[in-house]
């Protein structure tokens, strides 16, 4: 199945779980898995009123295309959208959306779940440290 598309954004408007959803629709995907990682209202005890992300959104953007990249590369995809927010992001709004899709279940849940939202945190601690 050859790889059809890869899209990133790094923004300051809310993240849209459909809109990156609809980034990854083709016709030979059979499949479509998605992760999205929220804000909570906690962390080591303490409560939380949101985060706030700083970024430089051409060298965010370039990251999270090699990422793209990388997973395609490595595993059977069609699409990958990957999308991060910066600015405030509030108690329950996503801050990451990671959408794969691919011929077969099992490619978008092993790829799209598991390995690139893995992928795509390790990167971001790498870049905090």
């Amino acid at each position: 199945m050859p790889f059809s598309s890869l899209h990133v954004e790094v923004t300051s408007e809310p993240l849209d779980l459909v809109q990156l959803q609809a980034r990854v629709t083709h016709p030979s995907a059979g499949a479509i898995s998605t992760f999205t990682g929220t804000t909570r209202d906690s962390f080591g005890g303490k409560a939380v009123l949101r985060l706030e992300y700083e970024a430089y959104v051409p060298m965010a953007e370039a990251k999270l295309r090699e990422l793209g990249q990388a997973v395609a590369a490595r595993w059977d995809v069609v699409g990958v959208a990957l999308a991060h927010r910066v600015g405030c992001v509030a108690v329950c709004q996503p801050s990451v959306i990671i959408a794969v899709s691919s011929a077969h279940r099992r490619d978008a849940l092993e790829v799209g779940v598991q390995r690139a939202a893995l992928a795509f945190l390790q990167a971001q601690v790498r870049q905090q440290a």
